[in-house]
């Protein structure tokens, strides 16, 4: 079972519309999209990849597959708490890694 909803402000939807697709037993944060081998140089057409694995020149929804995700691969926080007289400080953090590169937040 698959499950669309829509997505975006009125100033988006007149260039393009986002949809979340859920499917029962995937991840709630995947990355859907329709496989593609490239340009064909011969004609200089797209070439898509369907489900089943043949090829095609025509994009089709139904063809689309999950090609990545947008869960981070790890992800934290780090606080620390000082306290001296009448001063606190509380300094903190968050980080995600996400394709080799570690985000930091303070």
């Amino acid at each position: 079972m698959t499950i669309m909803m829509r997505r975006g402000t009125e100033q988006t939807k007149k260039y393009s519309e986002t949809y979340l697709q859920y499917v029962e037993g995937g991840s709630l944060t995947s990355i859907f999209g329709v496989r593609s081998l490239g340009i064909n140089p011969a004609d200089g057409r797209e070439i898509f990849i369907k489900r089943d694995g043949s090829l095609t020149y025509d994009w089709s929804a139904a063809d689309q597959v999950v090609i990545g995700n947008e869960e981070p691969k790890a992800q934290g926080t780090f606080g620390l708490n000082l306290r001296w007289k009448n001063f606190t400080l509380f300094p903190a953090s968050c980080m995600s890694l996400e394709d080799n590169v570690i985000t930091l937040l303070w």
